[in-house]
């Protein structure tokens, strides 16, 4: 659909387009519910989100070395 290097530069954008904001919210909720709250929240969430979203990095990985057994780094460039 889009040229690789325009898909990557998007992303770039986007990605310092939404950090910011993402940040300036975590530190915000981090004051007002507590750094002991805050804590559980954050671990719980980075668990759930890091188990949803590995399963498909990992499958992901696993097929593409498999088919194509050239050095991983050259599958990311």
């Amino acid at each position: 659909m889009f040229p690789k290097q325009n898909h990557n530069t998007m992303m770039v954008f986007l990605n310092l387009l939404i950090k910011p904001l993402w940040l300036f919210i975590e530190i915000e909720l981090q004051n007002k519910v507590g750094i002991e709250h805050y804590g559980l929240y954050f671990a719980l969430f980075n668990l759930i989100l890091n188990m949803i979203l590995d399963a498909g990095i990992v499958n992901f990985n696993n097929k593409e070395i498999a088919r194509n057994p050239q050095p991983v780094v050259l599958l990311y460039i």
